[in-house]
């Protein structure tokens, strides 16, 4: 059975992974897991909760997803979570390390999972964006502090066993704009190299680069990716530029 692609988007505390996240999904059409959580709203959150990244739920709510809970995670005080339901309908999903080792252990024959990690290691940097969103220092340092084991051993982990589907960006010195358009340009190469062989892949952004033209083999391949024609105009003209 062929297996559906799934994003995990990880990063420390505000290393842009949410709002970075949601560019890509509305350039691209992509869905992304709203996955549940039980904490108090942030500001920014309370301001405007059906955009948020998580359904807030209470505990006893949560009750009434036991059987069907996966890639939980309890960090600060707080449980997170998702179900296959939500996984089933979805692309992309803002995730910590410990949630993505639970879904590889769980459901690595039912997905295929992509790893981006958004990596901000500038502590100063991350406790600006944090405070920008209206948190506070102290909410900061204890989440900071709270996921730094789990992140110093992902990010000396990452990528062993799985090199091909695991993507590192330094974010540091790029605008979010800049990270957005990199992790668009993974997500559309990983979902045609999922469908293609590497080599058919290559073919399609030749000729693509080479002329307008749109042969019906290339829009079965873009049916069977879900990405319009104009999405496959833009890699192949920055394929262009890499050749020349």
């Amino acid at each position: 059975m062929e297996r559906k692609t799934l994003f995990l988007i990880a990063g420390r505390t505000a290393s842009g992974k949410s709002s970075v996240t949601k560019e890509v999904c509305k350039d691209l059409g992509l869905i992304q897991v709203r996955s549940y959580a039980i904490r108090p709203m942030r500001p920014d959150e309370a301001a405007d909760p059906e955009h948020s990244d998580h359904i807030f739920i209470t505990e006893d709510e949560m009750e009434q997803y036991r059987d069907d809970i996966t890639a939980y995670t309890y960090i600060n005080g707080s449980h997170y979570f998702t179900t296959t339901d939500i996984l089933d309908r979805s692309d992309c999903y803002v995730i910590d390390p410990l949630g993505i080792k639970d879904l590889k252990a769980r459901y690595k024959e039912r997905y295929r999972f992509v790893i981006i990690e958004l990596r901000q290691r500038d502590k100063n940097t991350a406790l600006k964006r944090y405070l920008k969103r209206k948190g506070t220092k102290e909410t900061f340092e204890a989440r900071w502090a709270d996921e730094d084991a789990q992140f110093t051993e992902f990010e000396s982990d990452i990528g062993i066993g799985s090199r091909n589907s695991t993507h590192v960006i330094h974010t540091t010195n790029r605008t979010k704009r800049q990270v957005v358009e990199v992790v668009k340009k993974i997500i559309i190469e990983e979902k045609l190299k999922g469908a293609f062989s590497a080599q058919q892949f290559e073919d399609v952004l030749r000729r693509c680069a080479s002329s307008d033209s749109i042969t019906e083999e290339t829009r079965t391949l873009l049916k069977l990716c879900g990405f319009g024609e104009d999405q496959l105009h833009r890699l192949a003209e920055q394929y262009r530029k890499e050749k020349n």
